[in-house]
C-alpha cells in the first residue's frame, strides 16, 4: 500500500499537461481540451446520427487514475472520476452512449500492475481487465439503449 501511495503522490507531481485531469478543479487548460472534446463529441454524435449507428464512448483510465480508484483515497484537490463525470455529461448531452468502467476499478486490487510503468498504457492483462469490463457494461442491461427485447423467438417455441 505505500508503495502505490507513493506512486500517485509521484505522478501527481507531474506537469498540470500529464496529471492536470485528475485535479477536482481543473485547469484553464484541462478546461480548454473540453470544450474541444465537446465540439469534436457533437462532431461525431452528428455523422453518428446521419448514418443512424449510436456512438458509444469509452473512457480508460491510466495507470495513477486507476491505482487512486482501487485504493479509494487521494489527496485534497484531486479526484480521479472529475473528467469521466465531465465526459459522460458531454457524452450524453449529444445524445451519445457512455459506458462507465472506472467503478469496476474499485474491486481490483493493484490494477495498476496492468498497466506499463513508463507510459501508463494498459498492457495485455489491462486490456483484458478493460475488454471484461466493456463485456459486461454491454450485456448487463445498465445501458438502455443497448438492452434487447426479450421476445421467445418462434422457432424455439416450436421445438419444445
Amino acid at each position: 500500500m505505500e508503495y502505490r501511495g507513493q506512486y500517485v503522490e509521484s505522478y501527481l507531481r507531474r506537469a498540470d499537461t500529464d496529471s492536470g485531469f485528475l485535479k477536482a478543479q481543473p485547469s484553464a487548460l484541462w478546461q480548454d481540451h473540453l470544450v474541444q472534446f465537446d465540439k469534436y463529441a457533437a462532431d461525431i454524435e452528428n455523422q453518428a446520427k446521419g448514418t443512424g449507428v449510436p456512438l458509444a464512448v469509452l473512457y480508460v483510465p491510466n495507470r495513477a487514475q486507476a491505482a487512486m480508484i482501487s485504493m479509494g483515497k487521494w489527496p485534497d484537490g484531486y479526484d480521479p472520476y472529475k473528467l469521466d463525470n465531465e465526459l459522460r455529461a458531454i457524452i450524453t448531452r449529444h445524445g451519445g452512449i457512455y459506458i462507465d468502467i472506472l467503478p469496476g476499478y474499485r474491486a481490483l486490487p493493484n490494477p495498476e500492475e496492468d498497466y506499463f510503468p513508463v507510459d501508463g498504457h494498459p498492457n495485455a492483462s489491462g486490456h483484458a481487465i478493460i475488454s471484461g469490463m466493456l463485456a459486461k457494461a454491454l450485456t448487463n442491461g445498465s445501458i438502455p439503449a443497448l438492452k434487447a427485447a426479450t421476445q421467445p423467438q418462434a422457432g424455439l417455441e416450436k421445438q419444445k
